[in-house]
């Protein structure tokens, strides 16, 4: 649900505002409406620095524990800001060594043809005394045996099919002209290079236990200056959101609180010197959004906030999708053996992860367990059809699952038909929705058409659907029916827009029928897909199980084993991988264009951020 805010507005003497924000921030209930003009250079600055220090943040957790220990503390940075610094600095260097190690690493393996005791200068000084030296390579298919019988060449190697050979000349003996590719040597002799390498192995040792020293003792450090950051951001639009008056001597700010939140403001407020009116919030003001939900349906809030937060008139939708998409995600993943694979890492990880992560092992504990109730229904388990004769479940269970085997719905596989009514019950659902939605923003009145069509959709099953499928009626019964269709149809021809004229809302509803015909279809048409994920999931599985066991025969036994083994995990962790994908994404899919559709979702609402302090 939506819970209901209150409207505030104040008026405070310009010397006692900033006293009066700070109480504001204590009691941390206020949500104050800031202009609607783009954040100053100042916020944006301070918010450009928020997610620099979240980002280093996350990287110091995700290195914390590795190998730290309590006597690498030092003197490190007590500072946030310089801390951040020293952080950054720590990686540059970091990066800077690693440079220099690969870069002598290369100049290093340039000396390797020629010997690592060859020096560059010692080629000079030959030059000095009279004798030029000149180094070339070249494949050994092209290397010239002429250049060696004139005394002037002298190979040097012979490696990776390359000729590596020394040139001489002289004053007197001029140096042939050799067709080859001429080599340099590194400005650095070898053993300068190896004291490089060594020199920056020792710097990276140390900024490596520096970086340790940061994962153990600084993340403390960098969530404080965070929260600073943040506390400092809240400031900046609480002062965007005052005007000034009367010549500045006076401070306006204008607020939401939840209603059921009041009371301690109202007792602060009630001694205060600020003129103070309060109201129930209005719709067309657009408030901030609060969600209060069961503990069931808080679980599937972040999937609301994935979409949209609901606007202030409007129903919250997360309670009303929450089963369907429990029950969407069980027959997507579609695997008993999945489910329970689900279920027990939720259950893992509900006793690792802090607080804030608790809601999503809950999350996925209820969609694993779904997925197991509805894989045990339809006799799924790791790829393998209970319902299948050669498995040898007995046939007083076996006829119980709801297969193909068992259980054919006018030639149709049941869990398609069961797809279809799923998707049509929610569809009409929706359309509830709707109508309770444009009661409680415009009034019964508006509701009118969307009730008339849903009670039109559910008489046309019932008066042309069921005999279809050899349900008989009496005739009074037909006629009673064929009555409530009529009823409907003024509802919807004549009715659906109040302050409009009868040949207005004929025309309207001509155009909704057309609308409702050819999308009603589709969308209907649209929930088979929680069949095809499923089955699709399950012929993999079995594919993968069959791989697995006609791979191993005529082998060993212990490689047998092996083998079906190594199969049988790739297999089913790159099914269990894609299932998955598809569990989250395609019900994700389905609620957010098919029912919110239908419901007449609008969205758009902003989330309740009360002033408060953000420091425990």
């Amino acid at each position: 649900m939506i819970v209901d805010m209150h409207k505030y507005s104040f008026v405070v003497f310009h010397n006692d505002y900033d006293t009066f924000l700070g109480e504001l921030k204590r009691l941390g209930v206020l949500h104050i409406s800031t202009s609607a003009a783009e954040p100053t250079e100042q916020m944006q600055e301070a918010m450009r620095q928020m997610a620099d220090v979240r980002k280093t943040r996350q990287q110091l957790e995700a290195e914390a524990g590795k190998t730290a220990t309590a006597d690498l503390a030092g003197d490190l940075p007590t500072d946030g800001a310089q801390l951040v610094a020293a952080i950054k600095a720590n990686a540059a260097e970091t990066d800077r060594a690693t440079q220099t190690i690969a870069l002598s690493l290369k100049e290093m393996e340039r000396y390797a043809p020629w010997g690592n005791d060859l020096q560059a200068d010692a080629l000079s000084r030959l030059a000095d005394a009279g004798i030029s030296v000149r180094l070339f390579q070249c494949p050994q298919s092209r290397f010239n045996s002429a250049w060696a019988n004139d005394g002037a060449v002298e190979i040097v190697s012979q490696s990776g099919g390359l000729c590596h050979f020394a040139a001489f000349g002289t004053d007197a003996v001029p140096m042939p002209d050799i067709d080859a590719e001429e080599v340099a040597l590194p400005a650095k002799s070898f053993a300068e290079l190896q004291a490089d390498k060594a020199d920056a192995e020792q710097r990276l040792a140390q900024l490596g236990t520096e970086k340790q020293k940061f994962a153990a003792f600084g993340v403390e450090i960098l969530k404080n200056y965070e929260d600073d950051l943040a506390d400092a951001l809240q400031l900046m639009a609480a002062q965007q959101g005052t005007t000034a008056a009367a010549d500045g001597s006076l401070r306006l700010l204008e607020g939401y609180v939840p209603a059921d939140s009041r009371a301690d403001l109202d007792a602060w407020l009630s001694t205060t010197a600020a003129v103070v009116v309060s109201k129930p919030a209005s719709a067309d003001e657009k408030p901030p959004v609060k969600l209060r939900n069961s503990k069931f349906s808080k679980l599937f809030e972040p999937i609301t906030e994935m979409f949209s937060l609901p606007n202030y008139s409007e129903l919250d939708p997360t309670p009303l999708f929450a089963p369907f998409f429990m029950l969407f995600f069980g027959l997507c993943l579609g695997d008993a053996g999945y489910g329970l694979i689900v279920l027990l890492v939720a259950l893992l990880a509900k006793r690792k992860v802090g607080e804030g992560m608790k809601g999503f092992c809950n999350l996925g504990i209820i969609l694993g367990t779904a997925t197991v109730v509805v894989s045990v229904i339809t006799g799924m388990v790791f790829g393998i059809d209970l319902s299948d004769p050669a498995v040898g479940v007995p046939e007083n269970i076996r006829q119980w699952f709801v297969t193909d085997r068992n259980f054919l719905i006018a030639g149709y596989s049941p869990m398609m038909v069961v797809a279809i009514i799923i998707g049509l019950v929610q569809i009409l659902f929706g359309m509830c929705v709707n109508a309770v939605k444009l009661t409680k923003q415009q009034g019964g009145r508006y509701a009118i058409a969307s009730v008339s069509w849903v009670v039109m959709l559910v008489m046309l099953v019932v008066t042309f659907g069921l005999p279809f499928a050899g349900v008989e009626f009496a005739p009074f019964v037909t006629w009673i029916c064929y009555g409530i269709i009529g009823l409907a149809a003024i509802g919807i021809f004549l009715l659906n827009s109040p302050k409009s004229g009868i040949v207005s809302n004929i025309g309207s509803g001509i155009w909704t029928t057309y609308n409702m015909a050819t999308g009603l279809l589709g969308d209907t048409l649209s929930y088979i897909r929680l069949f095809a994920l499923g089955l699709t999931g399950g012929i993999l599985g079995g594919v993968f199980n069959s791989m697995a066991f006609q791979a191993g025969e005529g082998l060993p036994l212990v490689v047998k084993f092996l083998v079906v083994l190594v199969i049988l995990l790739i297999g089913h962790a790159i099914n269990f991988a894609l299932c998955l994908i598809g569990a989250f994404v395609h019900p994700m899919r389905l609620t957010f264009v098919e029912f919110y559709k239908n419901a007449g979702f609008e969205g758009g609402g902003e989330e309740y951020k009360p002033f408060r302090n953000i420091k425990s």
